[in-house]
């Protein structure tokens, strides 16, 4: 992203958002800070914030236009309507936006249109990066919020998911498809790895945390889909990408 000198970064106050403008600050840059209108994010006075209504792609392109805006960085939460993602690319077509990178930062979807026509449809997404599981999220794949142990469904001890750590994310984007990943980890492992009691169980309960969503990822995980590697076009796993950065040191889980 070198060449390019205005950046915009939409959702810099959620749980990506804020590795991802940390990783900005650190090379020099205060992007543009797009917030919704209302929010109840804050931000330091150092950088310009901007507070719009998402449902206005038009007003949304006003302002990229505005500040001659090069790079539109979308970290919005999975929790916000999937037509406000499309309402910010449409935008950035609008105003001349040179990079839209699309907030795609988890499993693999590239290839599976049942995912990516929920996301951004029709719109071309110049960068994805498949990290697999959030450190901060692993925990929560074993529901231990909901009885403080790490529930295993009997027979998926060994079933692996690339987990990536959140801060190794905001550094390394770019305006391709990549595949990083801090290391693979099966959930027994993962489960040591951080300390918790397992408990093995027919079914991870369905109580806590988003319990529906949890399950449908433990579902994609089960069939061996939870590794960044995992490639839907082909049905089969490709290379990562993690050399593309010889020198950087990725983080693994641990307590």
């Amino acid at each position: 992203m070198s060449t390019f000198k205005s950046f915009a970064l939409v959702g810099a106050g959620g749980y990506i958002g804020k590795h991802i403008l940390k990783a900005f600050q650190t090379i020099g840059i205060n992007p543009l800070i797009i917030t919704r209108n209302p929010s109840a994010s804050s931000f330091p006075t150092s950088l310009t914030v901007a507070s719009i209504d998402f449902d206005k792609s038009d007003n949304i392109a006003q302002l990229l236009e505005e500040h001659r805006i090069q790079v539109v960085v979308s970290a919005i939460s999975s929790s916000v309507p999937a037509e406000q993602q499309r309402h910010l690319a449409d935008a950035a077509k609008k105003a001349g936006v040179k990079v839209f990178v699309s907030s795609e930062f988890g499993l693999p979807t590239n290839g599976a249109s049942h995912v990516a026509e929920a996301i951004v449809p029709d719109v071309h997404r110049e960068k994805d990066q498949f990290a697999g599981m959030f450190a901060g999220y692993v925990s929560w794949l074993g529901a231990v919020e909901v009885n403080g142990k790490f529930n295993i469904e009997y027979e998926k001890d060994n079933a692996e998911v690339s987990v990536t750590h959140e801060d190794d994310i905001g550094g390394e984007l770019e305006n391709r498809i990549f595949r990083i990943a801090g290391e693979n980890l099966s959930f027994e492992d993962a489960a040591k790895r951080l300390g918790q009691e397992i408990e093995y169980v027919d079914s991870v309960p369905d109580e806590g945390l988003a319990p529906e969503m949890r399950k449908a990822l433990l579902g994609v995980i089960y069939k061996g889909r939870g590794i960044s590697g995992w490639d839907y076009t082909i049905g089969g796993v490709q290379a990562l990408d993690n050399d593309v950065w010889a020198r950087h040191e990725w983080r693994k889980l641990r307590l």
